[in-house]
């Protein structure tokens, strides 16, 4: 049931405005004057008030002023309307209002209308103050969860540090002690011998190696990127240059149509190409003309940047497994390597926002797709230099 307060001087209007409204199923509590109504309201809930506009101690609008933190709707009754009364109540926050004498069909009309948007906006205010605590608390988690990563990828950069260099000093002794064991008995040492000690050091060198990608991979998930706007072509052709300056093979480049900048971790973004171009090279390198493309697609939000080989390919049911970390589709006796590299590659992209995939067939070469976005979400648009 609705409740109503009803502030008149007039009692015959109160009676006559109570016996109505409670036959229309409200409520109904009836103030003389603004001390009784604030009574009134001390004790009870309400949920409209109409007020009468002149009061012997106080007027309507003096009323609606004194009483905002209610929360209330609030109406008003004169014998004295006029536009400007109106629009100064209204603009005091009042709901509406009704001349007298009061026509009781349009006053309910008007109250029914005035309770049920107020009803509105404290569900919709409710709604919001939830959505906002909810949205407080999320923060606080992400902030706190934010934390602890801060804090465990320290601890991982320190412990792959500390263990980086634990078992570097054994092995480096190890391969010490092989070499120089190798060179004092060299003369006594049958061929079987030799080789026993030449596979002891490539294994040697070997977990050196898996040790270095460790604790490259790990040092890479806790960098914070350093983005910048990198003209695409001269920083691949360096790279390739770089990657090329000692090779005497038929290997031959392809140049598809590139974009001109992208925003990228300049040192990271070096990796992924070193990387994915050294594969390129190395699972090419048994074709009488091995052949690398690299390429790339537009889209509307993104950059895709492909390199393609026509090397021993492989089969595409196992390509999940390239990016995980150790994870091999080929043998050392085939093509020597840690099972490190694609899986720093992937988390380089990643943390760029970026996807990467692969599309491959045994004996026909394979091709690796990155994507890289075109507006950087790590820069604010202040800082965004614009793209070619």
């Amino acid at each position: 049931m609705r409740t109503l307060l009803f502030i008149d001087d007039h009692a015959s209007i109160l009676q006559m405005l109570k016996r109505r409204f409670e036959k229309l199923d409200y409520k109904v509590f009836t103030a003389i004057n603004i001390r009784e109504a604030t009574v009134v309201l001390a004790k009870e809930p309400v949920d409209l008030i109409v007020v009468d506009y002149m009061m012997p101690d106080a007027s309507g609008l003096d009323f609606i002023q004194s009483h905002k933190e209610l929360d209330i709707p609030i109406m008003m009754m004169t014998a004295h309307s006029s536009i400007s009364l109106a629009i100064e109540f209204l603009k005091n926050g009042g709901t509406d209002y009704v001349e007298k004498p009061i026509d009781v069909e349009i006053l309910n009309i008007k109250i029914d209308r005035a309770i049920k948007q107020n009803d509105l906006l404290k569900s919709q205010k409710a709604a919001r103050q939830k959505a906002e605590d909810e949205l407080r608390i999320t923060n606080k988690s992400l902030l706190i969860k934010a934390h602890n990563l801060e804090l465990a990828n320290k601890h991982l950069n320190t412990f792959a540090s500390s263990i980086s260099h634990d078992l570097r000093a054994p092995l480096r002794q190890i391969l010490s002690f092989i070499g120089l064991l190798k060179r004092k008995n060299i003369d006594v040492l049958d061929s079987s011998s030799k080789e026993y000690f030449d596979f002891i050091a490539q294994a040697a060198m070997k977990m050196e190696n898996l040790i270095e990608g460790l604790l490259a991979f790990s040092k890479n998930s806790g960098k914070e990127l350093n983005v910048e706007l990198i003209s695409l072509k001269p920083f691949l052709e360096q790279i390739v240059g770089q990657m090329t300056i000692d090779n005497t093979s038929s290997l031959q480049f392809e140049w598809g149509t590139l974009p001109g900048s992208v925003y990228a971790d300049k040192l990271l973004l070096e990796q992924v190409f070193i990387n994915l171009i050294g594969n390129a090279i190395k699972y090419s390198s048994k074709r009488s003309q091995p052949i690398i493309k690299i390429d790339s697609l537009e889209e509307a939000e993104r950059f895709i940047i492909s390199i393609a080989d026509n090397g021993v390919g492989f089969d595409m049911k196992y390509a999940d497994k390239l990016f995980t970390i150790f994870n091999r589709l080929h043998s050392e006796n085939e093509f020597e390597g840690t099972g490190i590299g694609l899986a720093f590659v992937k988390n380089i992209i990643e943390k760029h926002h970026g996807d990467i995939w692969t599309k491959a067939k045994i004996d026909e070469g394979a091709t690796f797709y990155f994507s890289l976005p075109k507006r950087s979400i790590l820069l604010t648009p202040n800082d965004e230099p614009t793209l070619n």
